[in-house]
C-alpha cells in the first residue's frame, strides 16, 4: 500500500497502524529530486515502514516544494535520525522538530547540497568529511 500526502500534513504511523509504536519500525527513510515533472513537487520523501504484528507495509510519500520542510519522525521512531540527517545534508530537504539537523557527510563549510543537481555536472569536486588526500 502507497500513500501519499502533502508537506504540510504531519503523519503519525502508529496511528495508522494500531496499536504500540514499539511493535512497528521504520525500514527507510530517503528521498530524491523530480525535476522535470510539471504536476510534482521539488523532492519526494519516501518512508517505508514495517507492522510485525500485522504483517503489513506501508510507504508514505511526501512531496515537499523548494526550500521547504516535513515533520521529522524522529519522536516515533529514534532511528530516523541518521537518514534524515543525510536528506538534509544532501538534498537540503529540513525535518521541523529534529534534535541535531546538522551535516553528516559533506564538510561544515561546504555550500549547498550536492544531490539537488542544481550545479553544472562535475563543477566542483565533492570531497568528504574526514577523506584522505587524493593521491
Amino acid at each position: 500500500m502507497e500513500q501519499r500526502s502533502g508537506g504540510e500534513r504531519r503523519i503519525r504511523v502508529a496511528v495508522v497502524f494500531g496499536g504500540r509504536s514499539s511493535e512497528h519500525a521504520i525500514s527507510c527513510v530517503s528521498a530524491g529530486s523530480v525535476l522535470g515533472h510539471l504536476d510534482r513537487e521539488r523532492f519526494e520523501v519516501v518512508g517505508n515502514f514495517l507492522s510485525h504484528p500485522r504483517n503489513r507495509r506501508i510507504r508514505f510519500v511526501c512531496q515537499v516544494p523548494d526550500g521547504g520542510e516535513v515533520e521529522s519522525l524522529f519522536e516515533l521512531f529514534s532511528g530516523t535520525e541518521l537518514p534524515e540527517r543525510e536528506v538534509y545534508d544532501l538534498l537540503g530537504v529540513r525535518f521541523a522538530g529534529h534534535p541535531d539537523l546538522t551535516r553528516l557527510l559533506m564538510p561544515d563549510d561546504w555550500e549547498g547540497h550536492p544531490l539537488r543537481k542544481d550545479d553544472a555536472p562535475a563543477r566542483v569536486p565533492v570531497q568528504f568529511k574526514e577523506a584522505q588526500a587524493p593521491r
